[in-house]
């Protein structure tokens, strides 16, 4: 359990992640496959065009998710309802998707 707790508290936020416009699946795939990503509470990928319902599938069984920020991203397509099973979920904002 060392490792998730490394990873998180090397970045600013220790318990926040954030993907830039440049992500695409396959690097939230690869994320969310790693035990370190477990140590993230909070992830943001605002403004993606590339990233497509397979990330948010691929997200919506992080079960350790506070907070997911999917903001303007606008090649998703999804219902909100596939994240029913986040009981931690405290805010989801997917303004600008379909």
């Amino acid at each position: 359990m060392v490792v998730p707790v490394y990873y998180a508290l090397t970045e600013k936020d220790f318990r926040a992640k954030e993907f830039g416009e440049a992500t695409g699946d396959n690097d939230i795939l690869g994320f969310t496959s790693k035990e370190e990503s477990m140590a993230f509470r909070r992830i943001t990928i605002e403004t993606n065009q590339i990233i497509t319902y397979r990330s948010v599938l691929k997200l919506s069984r992080c079960r350790w998710l506070t907070h997911l920020d999917l903001q303007g991203c606008k090649n998703i397509k999804m219902d909100v309802g596939l994240f029913g099973v986040l009981l931690n979920l405290r805010a989801l904002c997917c303004g600008g998707c379909s």
